[in-house]
């Protein structure tokens, strides 16, 4: 509950999958097919560092459930709660679509983490860490508009790119696109260096999981 609507007061809409405890559509307000409009209610205590009396009493959410279907593998049922309680403005299957794009955003982390070298910060003062992280997020947002640019102009998939591609190719001829008056030409063929390199299709995964190592 704290995190849904701790979120939800900062504008914040969240999809997560339901503890077991919230699934249970027969105490629900059905909307539709595998879709139910649940009700929770504001705990009287909480481990989270949080001021529960700034939180609404009772907060409305949806309950969806949906089938995951992958060529060569099981049928994999799943069950899915969110801030977006509206049937029409959020169907149900794009949520559902949307919840199944996890592994993406670990991907996005782990460039911010690895390439942008944002895993540890360097900074010693909560000032200067703060302008560090500001910082890294303005060179990530950098990069991807290059990304976007390049999947437009060959028509790939955004997701095929190589980050870490983009961001060498940035750095390499910075100072190319500053100071050349042929920057349009040197633009153009960072974008086909980018685009010439996707990655073919992978295996759709519907959440983020760790291998173990084998004794």
């Amino acid at each position: 509950f704290v995190n849904f609507a701790g979120l939800r007061q900062r504008g914040i809409d969240l999809i997560a999958a339901p503890g077991s405890r919230y699934v249970d559509p027969s105490r629900a307000i059905r909307q539709g097919d595998n879709d139910w409009l649940v009700t929770l209610h504001r705990p009287g205590h909480t481990d989270l560092d949080y001021d529960l009396h700034t939180l609404p009493k009772e907060l409305p959410l949806r309950l969806l459930c949906g089938t995951i279907r992958r060529a060569g593998f099981r049928d994999q049922k799943i069950w899915v709660l969110t801030t977006l309680v509206d049937p029409v403005l959020y169907p149900a299957a794009w949520i559902l679509q949307l919840y199944c794009q996890r592994w993406s955003l670990e991907l996005r982390l782990r460039d911010l983490k690895g390439t942008l070298s944002l895993a540890y910060l360097q900074g010693r003062t909560p000032t200067v860490c703060r302008k560090e992280l500001w910082m890294r997020l303005l060179i990530y947002n950098l990069v991807r508009a290059l990304m976007v640019d390049a999947a437009r102009a060959s028509g790939k998939s955004l997701d095929r790119l190589s980050f870490s591609l983009a961001w060498w190719c940035l750095r390499r001829w910075l100072e190319s696109l500053a100071w050349r008056s042929n920057a349009p030409a040197i633009y153009a063929e960072i974008l086909r260096i980018i685009a010439a390199t996707a990655w073919g299709p992978v295996r759709q995964r519907i959440e983020p999981r760790g291998i173990k190592g084998h004794t």
